[in-house]
């Protein structure tokens, strides 16, 4: 006797999460936007940096730096700009001790993102460490 198999589309927004008694059970899909730290603290309870520079001024500047790269790495999620194409690059520039939103197409930005609302939800998370950043600069 062969056994029937049965299929069916998962609406959207719901991902398969267990069989149990029999039943399909669902769960809703997280919005992956809601699931970026808001803070380096947050980042730190789901990775482990390396304490990389000392506790002098000059180290202080280097932490945040690498502090502020490593998470627009996360937000990146994988993204890399190519600055040879000139699609617009949605970026964060630091000046004049404030950090600006800004689009940009081929000029090199570090704070670049792939998508206006990962580089606001970057901005809004971390204005004040950019701030503090740009008046090092």
């Amino acid at each position: 006797m062969e056994k029937e198999i049965k299929t069916m589309d998962i609406p959207k927004g719901w991902e398969f999460d267990r069989i149990e008694d029999g039943k399909v059970i669902l769960k809703e899909t997280q919005n992956p936007l809601a699931l970026l730290p808001k803070s380096w603290e947050d980042y730190c309870k789901i990775a482990e940096p390396d304490a990389l520079f000392s506790k002098t001024k000059n180290g202080k500047v280097l932490t945040l730096m690498d502090q502020l790269l490593t998470l627009r790495d996360v937000y990146r999620q994988g993204w890399k700009p190519d600055w040879r194409n000139p699609e617009n690059k949605w970026c964060v520039e630091l000046y004049n001790d404030s950090a600006i939103k800004t689009i940009r197409t081929t000029d090199n930005e570090i704070f670049s993102f792939q998508s206006i609302i990962i580089r606001d939800l970057f901005y809004m998370n971390f204005k004040s460490e950019l701030e503090k950043l740009s008046a090092i600069f």
